[in-house]
């Protein structure tokens, strides 16, 4: 039986589904050429905060509806061309999507200016997943289970996190470790009795910038003058647990006030950091 795709399927799909379209019209390659596109257009816009992406709600209906209309009648019909499978198609990358986020990589976007200057407002990092336990992605939880390998937990590392009795994510710096000793004192953190090693890098009227170390990794932490939190504490970390502080220690809401973080709530390590420039 000969088939020709219908016009008003491929302005809705075109709209609605952007490359898929392509997959109805029998035409796989372009399916693999518009999702290539679609997903650089995407990391462009979020890097320059440009629009460019939502050019595709037009390129792909236009381009659809113009080989709908030219297109000859076929005899064979690809199976992803049929309404079964182009929700076959759908589900399978959205199900590959999911299962990457959940137990590999996640991607997230900084909310606040509890670590700057390290990461600031609107940064873009990745999180490796793998081995840490603490699975799911979109709002869901797959699995919530303890760390694989301790090692996975290095001091001075940024991690992300789901503090005591809280269901957002966190991120911020590993000071701790079980069975640590740390003390608070507002902004100056002394672990198993050795205060962290500062150096003044950066000053100006409201803030000063230190590069803190801890053994042979060093990183940078801001400091607010005149308003130095009134934290005085001591913590003995317990097992299987960790004390996370945020590099802007004077506006961070973390172990200081919350305590410490059970493995079991450990989403994974920031893999990569990607800062946004100025929109075009």
């Amino acid at each position: 039986m000969e088939w020709k795709p219908k016009i008003w399927i491929v302005i809705v799909l075109g709209i609605v589904t952007q490359p898929l379209v392509f997959l109805y019209l029998n035409k796989g390659k372009l399916f693999f050429l518009y999702a290539a596109l679609t997903a650089f257009t995407g990391v462009t816009d979020w890097y320059y905060g440009s629009h460019w992406g939502l050019s595709f709600v037009l390129i792909c209906p236009a381009h659809g509806c113009w080989i709908a209309k030219y297109s000859k009648r076929v005899l064979v019909r690809s199976w992803y061309s049929r309404w079964w499978g182009l929700v076959a198609v759908n589900m399978l990358v959205l199900s590959s999507i999911t299962l990457c986020r959940a137990f590999v990589i996640e991607p997230f976007t900084i909310p606040s200016a509890s670590m700057s200057p390290s990461l600031t407002v609107g940064d873009f990092i990745v999180v490796k997943k793998t081995g840490y336990g603490t699975y799911g992605a979109f709002g869901l939880s797959f699995l919530n289970g303890d760390i694989d390998d301790s090692a996975l937990m290095r001091r001075g590392n940024i991690y992300v996190f789901y503090p005591p009795d809280i269901q957002n994510p966190f991120v911020f710096r590993l000071m701790g470790l079980p069975g640590d000793t740390v003390s608070i004192n507002g902004s100056d953190i002394i672990i198993n009795g050795t205060p962290l090693e500062t150096t003044l890098i950066a000053s100006s009227f409201e803030s000063r910038v230190y590069e803190e170390t801890q053994g042979n990794y060093s990183y940078s932490i801001k400091r607010n003058l005149g308003n130095r939190l009134p934290v005085e504490r001591e913590f003995t970390v317990p097992d299987k647990s960790y004390f996370f502080v945020g590099d802007n220690r004077d506006n961070a809401y973390d172990s200081r006030f919350f305590g410490v973080v059970t493995s079991d709530r450990i989403i994974g390590e920031v893999a990569y950091v990607m800062k946004p420039t100025k929109p075009l």
